[in-house]
């Protein structure tokens, strides 16, 4: 019943073209989160020179990997710091399939990439939520 919200509608559905931010395995952390704070975002994919998503740095990665130890630099390589190998799905896999990927892997986002595994999105908890929100408010109006 709880996924009635979600009946037959895909990733894409709910993730209309997005800019989704990313950066170079050279980039430093210093450059990251910036990256998060100019676009108030809580996560930035690391991609190779093909544009496919070789990992991913969160806030939370931020709070636990940098802030936690204190011996991190803004100056170390992100490549260093990032979560390796992120979860990535497809933009026409079903968004249930995206929520269980997240309650399992215990992660906010989930990297969305096309047939040959390029970058073209991300989803986020708050995507997920905003479709529950606009669902809700279509059903109360």
């Amino acid at each position: 019943m709880a996924f009635d919200i979600f009946e037959g509608k895909t990733i894409s559905d709910i993730i209309i073209l997005q800019s989704v931010r990313s950066c170079s395995p050279t980039a430093t952390v210093g450059d990251v989160v910036t990256i998060l704070q100019t676009y108030k975002i809580g996560a930035v994919v690391i991609v190779d020179e093909k544009k496919v998503p070789i990992g991913i740095f969160t806030e939370r990665d931020l709070l636990t990997k940098i802030y936690a130890k204190s011996t991190a630099s803004s100056d170390d390589l992100i490549s260093k710091h990032m979560t390796k190998g992120p979860k990535c799905l497809k933009s026409d896999d079903r968004i249930e399939k995206a929520i269980v990927s997240m309650r399992i892997g215990g992660f906010r986002h989930i990297v969305i990439t096309d047939s040959v595994g390029v970058l073209t999105g991300m989803l986020s908890v708050k995507d997920i939520l905003n479709c529950i929100v606009d669902f809700i408010s279509e059903k109360t109006a």
